[in-house]
């Protein structure tokens, strides 16, 4: 490529993988809008140069913008004499948009033996992988890469594989090697990933001491009440019931202080109905959830929020109500987002074999494996269903 084509495409790409470093002080939005007009601008000097498209197509499938990336991904398949690493590329993100993520892992693992040292395109391997529910593939391409080498997304991948495999001490030794190689600005980065492999062994009492750790940071910072979330959804996962109560009450009360200094945000607000839930607080989820939804325009997420809790605070009439409303929802690229919180409505109010039918019909309609499926306490229902752990255990 020409040399301005080049320049615009190594600076676009850059501010792009800075957006993903702990502690970046930029603004998001801003950077997000640069990368991508310099990728942009790279794409219209050199149109049939199909590395920039790649890396845009990337950028906006993760940034929510699937339509823009499925268009650029076939201009790339259009481009005379394409190379073999960037048709397959281009291949793996047609699939991965179509939900068909075992032959997106194919796709991306062909490309990966092409450039294995190649650590962006070894993340995606490992997205790909866990997508379909094959964590050992991910596990296995990115644990050849040195944790000094491993970008946060990398590293996030390659413990979420590690968890899903059941690996936690390996798991929390990985974070725990970060956390030494980043002590600044990566340190919260690394602590937010130890408290997962904590919370799946129980461990109590470190991750009490994470938050206290924690609760210097700003009142504003909705991430903590995230990590409540995660940390009461994990204990209660793998069997800490007691746990996940007591972090529960201390996540609600972190959320309740907050809020008397700063105005709720709509993220803490979400998370406290869910850790009102785990808390066994459900009289207090109608305000709550009053106060997630106020001014918010309806669409299938309202119905969603409206559906689980209806199924949380035992209202079997409304549950169904919005459940059959969702299953009118027709938009494109929601990956069986509908499906699944049908599923999960269903669990609640007790129709487990209806509840299993939902998982598996949104499975096939692209929810994609996880963390999500993992943990999600509206499933508890199912946890105990051979059906159920069959449909967790890893393939391949």
């Amino acid at each position: 490529p020409q040399p301005e084509a080049f320049r615009a495409f190594i600076t676009g790409i850059n501010k792009g993988y800075a957006m993903s470093n702990p502690g970046d002080e930029t603004d998001f939005d801003e950077s997000r809008e640069e990368a991508t007009a310099l990728l942009m601008k790279a794409m219209a000097l050199e149109p049939g140069w199909a590395r920039p498209k790649l890396f845009a197509v990337y950028g906006f499938f993760t940034f929510g913008e699937p339509k823009k990336a499925t268009q650029l991904a076939k201009s790339v398949l259009e481009i005379e004499n394409v190379e073999y690493l960037d048709e397959l590329l281009a291949r793996f993100h047609l699939a991965d948009s179509e939900y068909r993520y075992v032959e997106a892992f194919e796709y991306a693992y062909q490309a990966h033996k092409l450039a294995p040292r190649h650590t962006h395109l070894a993340r995606w391997v490992a997205q790909a992988a866990i997508k379909c529910n094959r964590p050992h593939l991910a596990v296995e391409v990115l644990g050849k890469i040195p944790l000094d080498r491993l970008d946060p997304r990398g590293l996030t991948e390659y413990a979420t594989g590690l968890h899903l495999l059941g690996r936690f001490e390996e798991e929390l030794a990985a974070w725990r090697e970060y956390e030494k190689l980043h002590p600044s600005p990566g340190r919260f980065f690394a602590q937010q990933g130890i408290l997962v492999p904590l919370a799946a062994t129980g461990q109590l009492a470190e991750i009490e001491s994470l938050f206290s750790d924690w609760g210097g940071r700003p009142r504003s910072d909705e991430t903590l009440a995230q990590l409540y979330t995660i940390a009461a959804a994990e204990l209660k996962a793998h069997g800490f019931s007691d746990h996940a109560f007591s972090i529960a009450a201390r996540g609600l009360e972190w959320i309740e202080d907050s809020s008397a200094v700063t105005k709720c945000t709509s993220c803490s607000a979400l998370h406290r109905l869910h850790l009102l839930d785990v808390a066994g607080s459900r009289e207090e989820i109608p305000r709550s959830e009053r106060e997630y939804l106020a001014g918010k325009e309806e669409g299938w997420w309202i119905l969603a929020v409206k559906g689980v809790n209806a199924a949380r605070c035992g209202d079997t009439k409304a549950a169904r109500e919005y459940s059959e409303l969702l299953a009118e929802e027709a938009e494109p690229y929601l990956i069986g987002q509908p499906t699944y919180i049908r599923a999960a409505i269903a669990a609640r109010l007790g129709d487990t074999e209806l509840a299993m039918q939902l998982l598996k019909a949104a499975l096939t309609e692209g929810f994609p494996y996880g963390f999500g499926l993992h943990r999600d306490w509206d499933l508890e229902p199912l946890w105990d269903d051979p059906e159920f752990q069959e449909i967790l255990r890893p393939k391949g």
